[in-house]
């Protein structure tokens, strides 16, 4: 069963970015509110599911939470910083297209920081031969 974002500010990005899991015209309806000073709550009746958060990070677990099937949980965050680097200068340069949704998974599972350990994988002006041969990240895509 897909979840029902509408409510959520960022909810298109999501029913954009991974449409298998969200919608914002069918589904289990989820409520937000942001008035916990640390990690999540999630509360649910007969009617929604309602996610009491403090910051987006905290939002995005409760969510993953959701996804997993657990509509009654929380959670105060003892990390602040929970992220990942992943090297896209050895072998296949990773497009945007799979970045995406990748980064909203990760998210999901409660990351809350994503680096790219590039190298030399972008394009520079005046310099054709850094990233030669190697694929890369034109200027917009880095944006």
């Amino acid at each position: 069963m897909k979840i029902n974002v509408k409510e959520i500010e960022f909810g298109q990005v999501l029913c954009d970015v991974l449409p298998g899991l969200f919608t914002d015209t069918a589904g289990q309806t989820i409520l937000v509110s942001d008035e916990l000073e640390c990690g999540f709550r999630i509360c649910s009746d007969s009617n929604a599911v309602t996610i009491l958060y403090s910051d987006r990070s905290s939002l995005m677990s409760a969510l993953g939470e959701i996804v997993a099937g657990n509509n009654s949980t929380e959670c105060s965050e003892a990390l602040p910083f929970r992220g990942l680097m992943l090297d896209a200068s050895r072998n296949g340069v990773p497009k945007i297209d799979f970045l995406k949704p990748a980064i909203m998974r990760l998210a999901l599972l409660g990351m809350n920081h994503f680096c790219l350990y590039t190298e030399d994988t972008f394009s520079v002006d005046g310099e054709p031969l850094i990233g030669y041969g190697r694929g890369g990240y034109t200027k917009a895509e880095i944006k």
